[in-house]
């Protein structure tokens, strides 16, 4: 496990890795930020949510690791480096003991079931992190296929382990992101024609116009979307 071990030895280098744990924190945390300040109306938790989040990222990421060391060993079928699959087998239940406490939190303590974006957004991080893993242990795999001598020098169950692994890692997470990618940003809002149901979502300006139906939509504080009829009904009955 030569990659694992040359791994580890990086993640030795305690500075660095406390600065990697920060830009992983601090990036996403700016970035909510900077989209809430666009609504009307403020997620008050973006704050506790980005930590809570980033937990969870970095338990399931310990449990894809673990998974990895595992499989790895197992494919390699040798008994020399039974204590690295053990540690793969602890990091796999460590990863689910912090994914699960802090999905708990997050879920009753929260209001990520009505503001979903930094959820949204974590899985975004996930996807991409498990995408270059898999991509790394796709390319590894291919070179040892490819080039036969190349065996030699590497180990064949360190790179179908991480394909395997990782593939399934971001399969989850596309499948998770696309689903939450259907609730909207912020409570209340509705981006659909009211009338045919077409997505109107990226209109800008004080009304909208649907491209399917000709329906023209008012946006009221850049969060609800109403008939533009009944905007002007509530506005003649405020001013009389």
């Amino acid at each position: 496990m030569s990659i694992f071990r040359a791994f580890d030895d990086i993640l030795e280098t305690i500075p660095l890795w406390i600065f990697f744990l920060g830009v992983c924190i601090s990036v996403p945390y700016v970035i909510l930020r900077i989209r809430d300040a666009r609504h009307a109306r403020r997620d008050p938790q973006v704050g506790m949510k980005v930590t809570l989040h980033f937990m969870v990222s970095v338990g399931q990421s310990i449990v894809w690791i673990g998974a990895t060391f595992g499989l790895a060993e197992l494919i390699a079928g040798t008994d020399a480096d039974l204590d690295d699959r053990n540690a793969g087998i602890a990091m796999l239940f460590g990863g689910l003991i912090i994914t699960t406490v802090y999905r708990l939190l997050i879920a009753f303590r929260t209001n990520d079931a009505r503001w979903p974006i930094v959820r949204r957004t974590f899985i975004g991080f996930r996807f991409m992190m498990a995408a270059m893993i898999s991509a790394f242990g796709l390319c590894g795999t291919l070179v040892l296929v490819l080039v036969p001598a190349a065996a030699e020098r590497m180990e064949a169950s360190d790179y179908i382990a991480m394909l395997a692994v990782w593939s399934v890692a971001g399969a989850i997470d596309l499948y998770c992101f696309f689903r939450v990618l259907k609730q909207p940003e912020v409570p209340g809002l509705d981006t659909r024609c009211v009338l045919c149901g077409y997505d109107l979502r990226g209109g800008g300006g004080e009304a909208v116009a649907c491209s399917e139906c000709g329906t023209l939509i008012a946006i009221d504080q850049r969060e609800l979307l109403r008939p533009a009829i009944y905007a002007a009904v509530g506005a003649a009955s405020t001013v009389s």
